[in-house]
């Protein structure tokens, strides 16, 4: 997880990241939650982990947060949402509600 962390950190434009296995489906998947301005930032940071990692390390579950987050209040509702959505790309809302997104765009 330390090396996903550490690669999502090297992309341009975020500011912090945070992996962990979450289960979906009788699945354990890596997510990641990365920590950036805009939400764009996201679409980045999945074309270059899929570049740089080999498939078994690179995030099924992707969420977007605006601001600095503690893993250990986010990780845990994770599965929960993974599992109320198919979708790989989600985003934290302010309340701290991980919501899905159907896709992201790619920055300007």
């Amino acid at each position: 997880l330390s090396e996903i962390r550490r690669a999502a950190r090297d992309c341009p434009g975020v500011d912090g990241a945070v992996a962990a296995v979450v289960r979906r489906d009788h699945r354990d998947l890596v997510a990641l939650v990365v920590v950036a301005e805009q939400r764009q930032v996201l679409a980045e940071v999945d074309a270059r982990l899929r570049d740089l990692l080999p498939g078994y390390l690179q995030p099924a579950l992707l969420v977007w947060s605006p601001a600095e987050v503690d893993g250990r209040q986010v990780v845990p509702r994770l599965p929960t949402a993974a599992h109320r959505s198919g979708s790989k790309y989600f985003v934290l809302s302010a309340d701290g509600a991980v919501e899905p997104v159907d896709e992201v765009e790619t920055c300007p």
